[in-house]
Order: structure tokens, then sequence, then C-alpha cells
């Protein structure tokens, strides 16, 4: 089986070959890379194109309503949900997908067919916020053969009785009218962003960790997974951090491929009620 991935490409199409190599390297899996390129500009879209072609990888050009508004969270959820519209209902050999953002790189070994086994709909960071629960797309994968009427897939950020869910609240209302399909749900563990005042810096590999600044704001998912975060400047940082953050993450991608640096493998111990999933 191939595992279609769908990577998300608003911007930073210097951080797409990184992607594309660290995936082959450590993805256990068959699998293929789409781009969906969703750029606030044509100069951008192109560039990303461009690197796609040279990298052998298809890519999409989707285009928000937002056009160059600068929303990311909403871009990102129209982008995702426009694929669900037209590329799911088209891949009918392909059974198990799934969205990433284009910042996002392996670093262990993994496999997401394993992963999914036993009947598991849908993996990713579960959030909740009050008594509504959902997912965070940023990593989701999907068992498209366990999920009914996937045109009823909403990963949007909404509103429901006054309370903010962010992008992928749209889920909640999914997992409410096909309950078969949260009982399906399978958590995908996460450091969150590591900083020292959260306590968990030791989670960076020893090799690297006296150049780490509590300023990247690195996540790490499952092990596997090295999310750069807010790649796309939202938060309006300069050139030189950014281009300093990318070599501290070429530096951890690159040397965890070579073996120069070594990962740490965490035992994580999710309990479903601290976050309230057991009861809802």
């Amino acid at each position: 089986m191939t595992v279609k991935l769908y990577s998300i490409c608003f911007n930073r199409p210097d951080l797409m070959q990184m992607q594309v190599e660290s995936f082959k390297f450590f993805l256990k899996d068959k699998h293929e890379i789409v781009f969906v390129n969703n750029a606030p500009t044509d100069n951008v879209a192109t560039e990303i194109k461009k690197v796609a072609d040279s990298l052998e990888c298809r890519s999409i050009r989707v285009q928000t309503k937002l056009g160059n508004n600068w929303l990311p969270g909403k871009n990102h959820a129209d982008a995702m949900n426009l694929v669900l519209r037209t590329e799911f209902t088209k891949d009918q050999g392909t059974d198990l997908v799934g969205f990433m953002d284009n910042d996002f790189f392996m670093v262990l070994p993994f496999s997401i067919e394993e992963h999914m086994k036993n009947g598991v709909t849908m993996s990713g960071v579960k959030q909740r916020r009050e008594n509504f629960y959902y997912l965070t797309p940023n990593l989701l994968f999907m068992n498209k053969s366990l999920l009914p009427n996937i045109q009823d897939i909403d990963l949007e950020g909404v509103h429901i009785n006054g309370v903010a869910l962010d992008t992928g609240g749209g889920l909640y209302n999914y997992f409410e009218k096909y309950p078969q399909v949260k009982a399906g749900v399978k958590g995908i563990a996460h450091t969150w962003v590591m900083t020292s005042d959260r306590h968990n810096t030791h989670n960076i590999p020893d090799e690297l960790i006296a150049e780490y600044k509590d300023d990247y704001v690195l996540e790490l998912y499952q092990n596997s997974f090295l999310h750069y975060c807010r790649s796309s400047n939202w938060d309006q940082q300069s050139y030189d951090f950014h281009k300093e953050k990318t070599g501290f993450v070429r530096k951890f991608v690159y040397g965890s491929m070579s073996g120069l640096v070594h990962p740490k493998k965490l035992d994580f111990q999710i309990v479903d009620s601290i976050f309230g999933w057991d009861g809802l």
C-alpha cells in the first residue's frame, strides 16, 4: 500500500527538499508526498512548483477564498478542505492518507501503516476546549476506508456555543455525527514547544542541546517527527533568525540521518482523561 501524504506549503520552498529526503530515509512505508501549494503570491507559488518538480513530487495549486490575506491558519484549513473535497475522492486505491505542514521532518524510523493498525480511523494530536474535542491537523493520518461521508469532514476552526476551537475544530461536529470514528481515534504524542520554562528541552539530542535556543520553539511528535513551527513567519521574526534556526534544524535532521545526532526515544505516557476524551 502507498501512503499518500499531502504537505501544505504556504511558503518556505527551501524546506521542501529536507522534508522529502528525511521521509525517504526514515519512513518505513511506501509513500508519496504531494505538495499542496497554497502560496499567498504567484511568485512564491511558482518557486514551490519549481522545487516540487525538481524533487519529482506532484504539486497542486490551491487558491483559497482569502487570497493574499494574512490569515495563515484559515488559509491552511481551507487548503486541507479543498484537498478533502477533490483529491480524496480520486484516490480510490489509497486508504491511508495524511496531512502535514511542509516544515515537518523525520528524525527516527516510523511506520504509518503500523501506527494505524487495528481499526484506527484517524490519528493526530488530541485537543479539547471546554467540552469540545478535536484533533490538530498539522500532522494528521486518516484511514479513508473507515471514514463515512468524507465530504462531512471540516478542518476549519469553528465557534460552538461561544467557544472558539482553532484549526481542526470542525472535526468535533464530525465526531458527534459519527461516534464510531471518534471511538477509533488514536492520539499522537508530542512534546509541545520545547522551551526551558516548560522544562522539556531535555528532549533535544545531547549533541545539540548546547546550541538550542528557546526562541526556536521546536516540537517532536512520536519521537520521529520534528516540527520547525511558525515557518509561515506569522510571528514576524527576522531573516537572520530563520537562517540561524534553519541551520539548527538541518543539523538535527541530517545529523540524525548520518548518525552524528542521536534523537531520544521517549516513552510517552498519555492518559486520555487529562484531555477529557474518556468521558465525552
